[in-house]
């Protein structure tokens, strides 16, 4: 079993990792300020209303990393409790801990290996986001209503205006305006109901209906969709920033779920709730049950 110094060590070195990835992503929020781009005058693109958003960024984190980490727990917590019920036999040991508990550390294991990749995803995928608003300072559909620019003192027969004054008084709201792509809540949204799905796929092999499954796929992911067809509606973003947004959280998922996730590495046989056998002088026999090699693969991962 893994000491505890070795523990300590694995989860100081992934919050490490995840605060070199985040600080930057603070940096951009708190001092980062955007490329300056120009305008024409006569752009009706830059020329919507400035609305709040139906969806507003709390409600996308809430749903997206809140309500997704409070699943995988619920379903990890109900996967451990009926593995650590089951009889011992020959071939498997159960993952118990020096006090007999073996729940608690085959649960805090599983959440570990699936929702600390998921953040780090989070976070990266935001990361790419802000670099490229920052990079691109691309102007929202409600430009002209947030910034306010002093027309009077801009000749627009020049064409391109690139030296101009905003009326707004509220700074934040002017370098808000210039950061449309790509859009944020498309990224992340995406991003997160891709692996929330994933997940599904993985922890639910076998369900009742063949149909369950698909169906809470199908609502997250609607709900991933609703959110990027909001930002258009809302005038925040142009349906370019949105597909561009919306491909950047689809990239980084997939990233994610085949390189950083271990728990889709698992094999074929144990997703799909097949026996597993192995081969000996005697023949072939069963040595463990699907559920149970889940549990081994992932205490295997937590001595790493």
């Amino acid at each position: 079993m893994a000491s505890k110094g070795a523990v300590v060590l694995r989860v100081v070195i992934d919050a490490a990792c995840l605060a070199i990835v985040a600080i930057p992503v603070l940096l951009f929020k708190f001092l980062g300020q955007p490329f300056k781009r120009g305008f024409f005058c006569n752009d009706q693109s830059l020329m919507h209303p400035l609305k709040t958003s139906t969806i507003p960024t709390v409600i996308v984190g809430i749903i997206g990393i809140g309500f997704t980490s409070l699943v995988v727990v619920a379903v990890e917590g109900i996967r451990c409790k009926q593995l650590c019920r089951q009889k011992k036999n020959d071939d498997y040991v159960r993952p118990e801990d020096s006090n007999g508990k073996p729940f608690l550390k085959t649960l805090v294991v599983r959440c570990y290996n699936i929702l600390v990749p998921f953040y780090f995803g989070g976070v990266m995928t935001q990361l790419f986001t802000d670099i490229g608003k920052f990079s691109v300072g691309r102007l929202r559909p409600h430009f002209f209503d947030a910034c306010k620019p002093d027309f009077s003192k801009i000749n627009c027969s020049l064409g391109y205006i690139e030296d101009y004054t905003c009326l707004q008084t509220d700074e934040e709201i002017v370098r808000n305006a210039k950061l449309s792509f790509p859009s944020g809540h498309s990224s992340l949204s995406i991003y997160t109901m891709v692996y929330f799905s994933m997940y599904i796929q993985i922890a639910m092999p076998r369900l009742p209906s063949r149909l369950i499954r698909p169906l809470l796929q199908l609502a997250l992911i609607l709900m991933a969709y609703y959110t990027c067809l909001s930002r258009i509606s809302d005038y925040k973003h142009h349906w370019s920033d949105v597909l561009g947004g919306g491909i950047l959280g689809l990239i980084t998922s997939f990233v994610v779920v085949f390189f950083m996730s271990e728990m889709f590495k698992r094999p074929k046989a144990i997703a799909e709730g097949l026996p597993l056998k192995v081969s000996s002088g005697d023949g072939d026999r069963n040595v463990a049950t699907p559920t149970q090699s889940s549990v081994i693969d992932m205490d295997a991962e937590y001595k790493k």
